[in-house]
């Protein structure tokens, strides 16, 4: 939505930056307040993210991981300390390793090609005006009879909505 808002107002060519990213992985007992993940989902949800920013949103500038450490525990009782990567002692979590090891894997990512882009910024425009044909159409297919007359008052009644994700034409005979 965000980045939809900048490429429609010129500034496509800004990069955005995830400030905070991460899963919480806060223990039972501790309120859900971010929804719950185990410490095996968080790693792998990490390192999908960070694959799909490289491949699918070359417009990102930056993804931090929220958050490293904590200096001590005594925040345990807080369900956002379950963010963390490294516990206060600096013994690394699952999700730190899986990172980690995927940060130097060398692993290449294939980038989504330019002209996705250039269609994406295009796409809202060309959706509207082929959605307009398709209503205009189907409502002139409803509007006539079988056999290729215009329909009269008594015949068949039409309705018909458009709006810029659907078109939906109904057709209700009395």
């Amino acid at each position: 939505l965000i980045r939809d808002m900048m490429v429609r107002n010129g500034d496509a060519a800004k990069p955005i930056w995830i400030s905070e990213m991460g899963w919480n992985v806060a223990p039972d007992g501790i309120a859900p307040l971010y929804g719950q993940a185990t410490e095996e989902q968080q790693a792998r949800f990490g390192v999908e993210a960070y694959r799909r920013a490289q491949a699918e949103w070359p417009w990102l500038g930056v993804v931090n991981y929220w958050f490293l450490k904590r200096p001590a525990d005594f925040e345990k009782d807080q369900a956002w300390y379950y963010f963390r990567l490294l516990e206060p002692d600096f013994t690394p979590l699952p999700a730190f390793e899986a990172i980690k090891a995927y940060a130097n894997s060398g692993e290449q990512v294939q980038q989504v090609p330019d002209w996705v882009w250039g269609w994406e910024e295009k796409r809202p425009f060309f959706f509207l005006s082929s959605s307009a044909i398709l209503f205009f159409v189907l409502l002139r297919f409803l509007a006539t009879t079988d056999d290729g007359r215009r329909t009269t008052a008594g015949e068949r009644r039409v309705e018909a909505w458009l709006d810029t994700t659907i078109c939906f034409v109904k057709s209700i005979r009395p």
